[in-house]
Protein backbone atom coordinates (compact mmCIF):
# COMPACT_ATOMS: atom_id res chain seq x y z
CA UNK A 1 0.00 0.00 0.00
CA UNK A 2 3.14 2.63 0.53
CA UNK A 3 4.25 1.88 -3.04
CA UNK A 4 1.00 2.92 -4.49
CA UNK A 5 0.83 5.64 -2.42
CA UNK A 6 4.28 7.20 -3.31
CA UNK A 7 3.68 6.74 -7.01
CA UNK A 8 0.80 8.44 -6.91
CA UNK A 9 2.09 11.27 -4.75
CA UNK A 10 4.88 11.33 -7.23
CA UNK A 11 3.10 11.72 -10.25
CA UNK A 12 1.35 14.85 -9.44
CA UNK A 13 4.34 16.57 -9.39
CA UNK A 14 4.51 16.16 -13.53
CA UNK A 15 2.25 17.35 -15.96
CA UNK A 16 -0.62 14.46 -16.77
CA UNK A 17 1.06 14.66 -20.90
CA UNK A 18 3.90 13.21 -19.95
CA UNK A 19 3.49 10.90 -16.95
CA UNK A 20 1.89 7.75 -16.48
CA UNK A 21 1.45 3.66 -14.77
CA UNK A 22 -0.28 1.10 -15.64
CA UNK A 23 -0.94 -1.42 -13.90
CA UNK A 24 -0.50 -5.49 -14.50
CA UNK A 25 -3.07 -7.13 -15.87
CA UNK A 26 -1.88 -10.61 -14.46
CA UNK A 27 -1.09 -9.20 -11.23
CA UNK A 28 -2.89 -6.40 -9.59
CA UNK A 29 -0.93 -6.27 -6.61
CA UNK A 30 2.50 -5.16 -8.86
CA UNK A 31 2.95 -2.15 -10.46
CA UNK A 32 4.78 -1.53 -14.33
CA UNK A 33 7.77 0.57 -14.09
CA UNK A 34 7.11 3.99 -14.72
CA UNK A 35 8.58 5.64 -17.67
CA UNK A 36 8.48 9.80 -16.65
CA UNK A 37 9.28 12.20 -19.67
CA UNK A 38 10.97 15.64 -20.15
CA UNK A 39 9.90 17.47 -23.66
CA UNK A 40 11.31 20.60 -24.65
CA UNK A 41 10.54 22.22 -27.87
CA UNK A 42 12.86 23.85 -30.62
CA UNK A 43 12.02 25.87 -33.65
CA UNK A 44 14.15 26.19 -36.88
CA UNK A 45 14.16 27.87 -40.42
CA UNK A 46 15.75 26.06 -42.74
CA UNK A 47 16.10 28.08 -46.21
CA UNK A 48 12.81 29.32 -45.47
CA UNK A 49 10.77 26.75 -43.97
CA UNK A 50 9.83 26.47 -40.29
CA UNK A 51 9.59 23.76 -38.10
CA UNK A 52 9.67 22.81 -34.86
CA UNK A 53 11.58 19.90 -33.38
CA UNK A 54 10.39 18.45 -30.34
CA UNK A 55 12.26 16.11 -27.90
CA UNK A 56 11.45 13.78 -25.49
CA UNK A 57 13.99 12.13 -23.01
CA UNK A 58 13.28 9.39 -20.32
CA UNK A 59 14.00 8.77 -16.82
CA UNK A 60 16.65 6.39 -18.47
CA UNK A 61 18.50 8.32 -20.95
CA UNK A 62 16.37 7.65 -23.90
CA UNK A 63 15.97 10.25 -26.02
CA UNK A 64 12.94 9.86 -29.15
CA UNK A 65 11.96 13.10 -31.22
CA UNK A 66 9.18 14.46 -33.67
CA UNK A 67 8.40 17.23 -35.60
CA UNK A 68 5.14 19.66 -35.48
CA UNK A 69 4.92 22.57 -38.00
CA UNK A 70 3.80 25.93 -36.68
CA UNK A 71 0.28 25.37 -36.69
CA UNK A 72 1.50 22.81 -33.35
CA UNK A 73 0.24 19.50 -35.70
CA UNK A 74 2.58 16.63 -35.56
CA UNK A 75 3.97 16.34 -39.48
CA UNK A 76 6.36 13.24 -37.96
CA UNK A 77 4.73 11.51 -34.71
CA UNK A 78 6.84 10.19 -31.86
CA UNK A 79 5.80 6.35 -33.23
CA UNK A 80 7.55 7.28 -36.14
CA UNK A 81 10.73 6.08 -33.48
CA UNK A 82 13.17 8.26 -34.25
CA UNK A 83 15.89 9.16 -32.14
CA UNK A 84 17.54 12.20 -34.45
CA UNK A 85 15.90 14.25 -36.77
CA UNK A 86 17.64 17.05 -39.43
CA UNK A 87 16.24 18.96 -42.22
CA UNK A 88 18.42 19.70 -45.57
CA UNK A 89 17.28 20.08 -48.98
CA UNK A 90 13.31 20.18 -48.98
CA UNK A 91 13.53 17.18 -46.74
CA UNK A 92 13.66 15.69 -43.50
CA UNK A 93 16.53 13.04 -41.99
CA UNK A 94 15.17 11.07 -39.54
CA UNK A 95 17.45 8.61 -37.95
CA UNK A 96 16.11 5.30 -35.55
CA UNK A 97 19.19 4.29 -34.02
CA UNK A 98 22.20 3.87 -36.80
CA UNK A 99 19.71 3.88 -39.35
CA UNK A 100 18.22 6.62 -41.53
CA UNK A 101 15.60 7.30 -43.40
CA UNK A 102 13.62 10.27 -45.59
CA UNK A 103 10.48 12.20 -44.98
CA UNK A 104 8.79 14.80 -47.41
CA UNK A 105 8.99 18.76 -46.15
CA UNK A 106 5.21 17.48 -45.24
CA UNK A 107 5.99 14.30 -43.35
CA UNK A 108 5.67 11.70 -45.87
CA UNK A 109 7.86 8.80 -45.56
CA UNK A 110 10.20 7.85 -48.73
CA UNK A 111 12.78 5.85 -47.53
CA UNK A 112 12.02 4.06 -44.55
CA UNK A 113 14.91 3.90 -41.86
CA UNK A 114 13.68 0.31 -41.61
CA UNK A 115 15.78 -0.46 -44.54
CA UNK A 116 18.66 -0.34 -42.74
CA UNK A 117 20.81 2.53 -44.71
CA UNK A 118 23.44 4.40 -42.25
CA UNK A 119 23.81 7.23 -44.86
CA UNK A 120 21.91 9.04 -47.36
CA UNK A 121 22.53 12.25 -49.75
CA UNK A 122 19.84 14.08 -51.71
CA UNK A 123 21.65 14.95 -55.30
CA UNK A 124 20.00 17.66 -57.33
CA UNK A 125 19.02 16.40 -61.04
CA UNK A 126 17.58 18.96 -63.81
CA UNK A 127 14.72 16.16 -64.72
CA UNK A 128 13.74 14.79 -61.64
CA UNK A 129 14.37 17.74 -59.18
CA UNK A 130 16.58 15.45 -56.64
CA UNK A 131 17.47 11.90 -55.85
CA UNK A 132 18.86 10.66 -53.16
CA UNK A 133 22.17 7.82 -52.78
CA UNK A 134 21.48 5.93 -49.43
CA UNK A 135 24.47 3.33 -48.10
CA UNK A 136 23.93 0.39 -45.87
CA UNK A 137 26.21 -0.66 -43.23
CA UNK A 138 27.86 -3.18 -45.98
CA UNK A 139 28.93 -0.20 -48.03
CA UNK A 140 25.91 -1.26 -51.09
CA UNK A 141 24.47 1.33 -52.74
CA UNK A 142 21.05 2.03 -53.69
CA UNK A 143 19.50 5.04 -55.69
CA UNK A 144 16.13 6.46 -55.30
CA UNK A 145 14.12 8.85 -57.32
CA UNK A 146 12.67 12.64 -55.77
CA UNK A 147 9.28 10.38 -54.34
CA UNK A 148 10.88 7.30 -53.49
CA UNK A 149 10.76 5.08 -55.86
CA UNK A 150 14.00 2.34 -56.19
CA UNK A 151 15.95 3.14 -59.17
CA UNK A 152 19.03 1.11 -58.51
CA UNK A 153 18.98 -1.45 -55.46
CA UNK A 154 21.92 -2.26 -52.96
CA UNK A 155 21.36 -5.97 -53.85
CA UNK A 156 23.46 -5.75 -57.48
CA UNK A 157 26.53 -4.41 -54.99
CA UNK A 158 27.24 -1.49 -55.94
CA UNK A 159 29.84 1.03 -53.93
CA UNK A 160 28.56 4.39 -55.52
CA UNK A 161 26.43 5.42 -58.06
CA UNK A 162 24.64 8.35 -59.81
CA UNK A 163 22.99 9.86 -62.56
CA UNK A 164 24.50 11.63 -65.11
CA UNK A 165 22.62 13.57 -67.91
CA UNK A 166 25.60 14.78 -69.83
CA UNK A 167 23.89 12.43 -73.06
CA UNK A 168 20.99 15.25 -73.18
CA UNK A 169 17.86 13.04 -73.45
CA UNK A 170 19.81 9.90 -72.94
CA UNK A 171 20.67 9.93 -69.42
CA UNK A 172 22.62 7.45 -67.53
CA UNK A 173 23.95 6.58 -64.35
CA UNK A 174 27.32 5.78 -63.24
CA UNK A 175 28.12 2.82 -61.16
CA UNK A 176 31.06 1.38 -59.44
CA UNK A 177 32.05 -1.52 -57.37
CA UNK A 178 35.39 -1.90 -55.78
CA UNK A 179 37.89 -0.52 -58.16
CA UNK A 180 35.81 -0.77 -60.82
CA UNK A 181 33.40 1.71 -62.21
CA UNK A 182 30.67 0.84 -64.89
CA UNK A 183 27.22 2.70 -66.78
CA UNK A 184 23.91 1.78 -66.28
CA UNK A 185 21.11 2.84 -68.79
CA UNK A 186 17.85 4.74 -67.40
CA UNK A 187 16.00 1.28 -67.37
CA UNK A 188 18.82 0.19 -64.72
CA UNK A 189 20.56 -2.10 -67.45
CA UNK A 190 24.21 -2.93 -67.44
CA UNK A 191 25.47 -1.13 -70.34
CA UNK A 192 29.42 -0.86 -69.23
CA UNK A 193 29.60 -3.30 -66.33
CA UNK A 194 31.64 -2.85 -63.31
CA UNK A 195 34.42 -4.96 -63.80
CA UNK A 196 36.75 -4.02 -66.32
CA UNK A 197 37.70 0.22 -66.26
CA UNK A 198 38.55 1.80 -63.52
CA UNK A 199 36.90 4.96 -64.65
CA UNK A 200 33.74 5.50 -66.27
CA UNK A 201 31.73 8.62 -67.63
CA UNK A 202 29.89 10.02 -70.14
CA UNK A 203 31.06 12.74 -71.93
CA UNK A 204 29.28 14.35 -74.62
CA UNK A 205 28.62 12.11 -77.83
CA UNK A 206 30.52 8.99 -75.61
CA UNK A 207 31.86 7.45 -72.31
CA UNK A 208 35.00 7.92 -71.31
CA UNK A 209 36.69 5.15 -69.76
CA UNK A 210 40.09 4.37 -68.47
CA UNK A 211 42.31 2.10 -66.90
CA UNK A 212 44.80 3.44 -65.36
CA UNK A 213 46.29 6.60 -66.33
CA UNK A 214 45.11 4.76 -70.38
CA UNK A 215 42.14 6.34 -71.48
CA UNK A 216 39.63 4.70 -74.34
CA UNK A 217 36.30 5.34 -75.57
CA UNK A 218 32.96 3.79 -75.90
CA UNK A 219 29.68 4.86 -78.06
CA UNK A 220 27.08 5.18 -75.47
CA UNK A 221 25.09 1.68 -75.49
CA UNK A 222 29.06 0.10 -74.62
CA UNK A 223 30.82 -0.58 -77.45
CA UNK A 224 34.55 -0.05 -77.46
CA UNK A 225 36.04 2.03 -80.24
CA UNK A 226 39.22 2.70 -78.58
CA UNK A 227 41.08 0.40 -75.95
CA UNK A 228 42.99 2.28 -72.99
CA UNK A 229 45.27 -0.42 -73.74
CA UNK A 230 46.71 1.71 -76.84
CA UNK A 231 48.07 3.90 -73.76
CA UNK A 232 46.61 7.28 -74.92
CA UNK A 233 46.92 9.51 -71.74
CA UNK A 234 44.09 12.02 -73.53
CA UNK A 235 41.78 11.89 -75.61
CA UNK A 236 39.20 14.81 -76.77
CA UNK A 237 36.36 14.60 -78.91
CA UNK A 238 36.24 16.69 -81.70
CA UNK A 239 32.47 15.88 -82.70
CA UNK A 240 31.27 13.94 -85.55
CA UNK A 241 34.88 14.06 -87.16
CA UNK A 242 36.70 11.93 -84.35
CA UNK A 243 39.08 12.15 -81.43
CA UNK A 244 42.58 13.72 -80.76
CA UNK A 245 44.81 11.85 -78.59
CA UNK A 246 47.62 12.05 -76.74
CA UNK A 247 50.74 9.57 -76.11
CA UNK A 248 54.00 10.14 -74.31
CA UNK A 249 53.97 13.51 -75.19
CA UNK A 250 53.02 13.08 -79.04
CA UNK A 251 49.55 13.94 -80.32
CA UNK A 252 47.64 12.20 -83.04
CA UNK A 253 43.75 11.78 -84.16
CA UNK A 254 41.73 8.91 -84.52
CA UNK A 255 38.58 8.98 -86.95
CA UNK A 256 34.73 8.29 -85.23
CA UNK A 257 35.64 4.76 -85.12
CA UNK A 258 38.76 4.63 -83.92
CA UNK A 259 41.33 4.19 -86.52
CA UNK A 260 44.13 6.63 -86.04
CA UNK A 261 44.78 8.48 -88.65
CA UNK A 262 47.54 10.70 -87.36
CA UNK A 263 49.99 8.68 -85.96
CA UNK A 264 50.48 9.97 -82.62
CA UNK A 265 54.08 8.56 -82.45
CA UNK A 266 55.41 11.35 -84.69
CA UNK A 267 56.57 14.26 -82.06
CA UNK A 268 53.26 16.21 -83.31
CA UNK A 269 53.08 19.30 -80.70
CA UNK A 270 48.85 20.18 -81.85
CA UNK A 271 46.58 17.93 -84.12
CA UNK A 272 43.44 20.50 -85.50
CA UNK A 273 40.43 19.07 -87.32
CA UNK A 274 39.67 21.63 -90.41
CA UNK A 275 35.81 20.76 -91.55
CA UNK A 276 35.40 17.53 -92.86
CA UNK A 277 38.37 16.96 -94.96
CA UNK A 278 41.79 17.31 -93.28
CA UNK A 279 43.74 17.73 -90.19
CA UNK A 280 46.50 19.77 -89.70
CA UNK A 281 49.76 18.49 -87.75
CA UNK A 282 52.31 20.62 -86.24
CA UNK A 283 55.95 20.02 -84.53
CA UNK A 284 58.14 22.59 -84.31
CA UNK A 285 57.63 25.68 -86.79
CA UNK A 286 56.56 23.05 -89.58
CA UNK A 287 53.08 21.92 -90.56
CA UNK A 288 52.14 18.44 -92.23
CA UNK A 289 48.16 18.41 -93.98
CA UNK A 290 46.55 15.00 -93.41
CA UNK A 291 43.15 13.43 -95.07
CA UNK A 292 40.45 12.17 -92.42
CA UNK A 293 41.02 8.59 -94.06
CA UNK A 294 44.87 9.00 -92.77
CA UNK A 295 47.52 9.88 -96.16
CA UNK A 296 49.83 12.30 -95.49
CA UNK A 297 49.37 14.69 -97.82
CA UNK A 298 52.16 17.34 -97.21
CA UNK A 299 54.62 15.55 -95.17
CA UNK A 300 56.59 17.70 -92.36
CA UNK A 301 59.86 16.92 -94.22
CA UNK A 302 58.38 20.00 -96.92
CA UNK A 303 59.28 22.33 -94.34
CA UNK A 304 55.84 24.47 -94.42
CA UNK A 305 56.12 27.44 -92.26
CA UNK A 306 52.73 27.97 -92.52
CA UNK A 307 49.92 26.43 -94.96
CA UNK A 308 46.44 27.80 -95.33
CA UNK A 309 43.70 25.51 -96.28
CA UNK A 310 41.79 25.49 -99.75
CA UNK A 311 39.03 27.88 -98.25
CA UNK A 312 39.69 30.29 -101.17
CA UNK A 313 39.74 27.52 -104.22
CA UNK A 314 41.09 23.99 -104.69
CA UNK A 315 44.64 24.60 -103.56
CA UNK A 316 46.62 24.89 -100.38
CA UNK A 317 48.50 28.41 -99.87
CA UNK A 318 51.71 26.95 -98.34
CA UNK A 319 54.92 29.30 -96.76
CA UNK A 320 58.73 28.68 -96.71
CA UNK A 321 61.70 31.78 -95.74
CA UNK A 322 59.08 34.39 -96.05
CA UNK A 323 57.89 33.37 -99.37
CA UNK A 324 54.57 31.60 -100.92
CA UNK A 325 53.90 29.45 -102.89
CA UNK A 326 51.18 26.90 -103.59
CA UNK A 327 49.85 22.60 -103.87
CA UNK A 328 46.75 20.95 -104.75
CA UNK A 329 44.05 19.45 -102.71
CA UNK A 330 46.20 16.08 -103.31
CA UNK A 331 49.26 18.19 -101.72
CA UNK A 332 51.21 17.98 -104.47
CA UNK A 333 53.29 21.05 -105.06
CA UNK A 334 52.37 23.19 -108.13
CA UNK A 335 53.82 26.56 -107.32
CA UNK A 336 57.51 26.10 -105.27
CA UNK A 337 57.16 28.53 -102.23
CA UNK A 338 59.96 31.25 -103.62
CA UNK A 339 56.81 33.85 -104.55
CA UNK A 340 55.47 36.74 -103.03
CA UNK A 341 51.66 35.75 -103.26
CA UNK A 342 50.17 33.12 -105.02
CA UNK A 343 46.12 33.54 -106.49
CA UNK A 344 43.29 31.32 -108.29
CA UNK A 345 41.72 34.10 -110.67
CA UNK A 346 39.23 32.62 -113.04
CA UNK A 347 40.62 29.29 -112.62
CA UNK A 348 44.41 29.68 -113.54
CA UNK A 349 46.91 30.09 -111.02
CA UNK A 350 48.57 33.47 -111.08
CA UNK A 351 51.90 34.52 -108.66
CA UNK A 352 53.34 37.59 -107.97
CA UNK A 353 57.20 38.39 -108.35
CA UNK A 354 59.09 40.34 -105.68
CA UNK A 355 59.63 43.28 -107.96
CA UNK A 356 55.81 43.36 -107.67
CA UNK A 357 54.24 42.21 -111.31
CA UNK A 358 51.80 39.53 -111.76
CA UNK A 359 52.21 36.12 -113.58
CA UNK A 360 49.61 33.77 -115.22
CA UNK A 361 50.29 30.75 -115.09
CA UNK A 362 49.50 27.43 -117.41
CA UNK A 363 47.92 25.75 -114.27
CA UNK A 364 44.23 25.94 -114.03
CA UNK A 365 42.26 24.46 -111.23
CA UNK A 366 38.63 23.63 -110.57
Amino acid sequence: MFRISFYITFLTLLPSSLCGYALDNRNDSKQSEISCLTETESKYNSGGFSWIKVTRKSVDGKTCVAVKNLNGEYIIPFEAGLTRVRYSKNCFFGKKGKTEGVYLQYGEEIISPDLGYVFIVPHPDKKIGQYYSAKDSLGRISLYDSGGELLISKERGYTSAGISDNFGSARHYYVKKGDFEGICDMDGNEVIPPDKYTYAYPVLNHILVKIGKSEGVCTPDGKEIISPERGYTSIASQGQLGYTIVKNGSKGACNPYGKEIVPVDMGYENVDFHDNNYLFAKKGEFYSVYDIEGNNLIPISRKYTKIDPPFLGPYFKVYKDGNVGACDVSGNEILAPIYKEVVLNKGVMHYQKADGNWVATDITLK
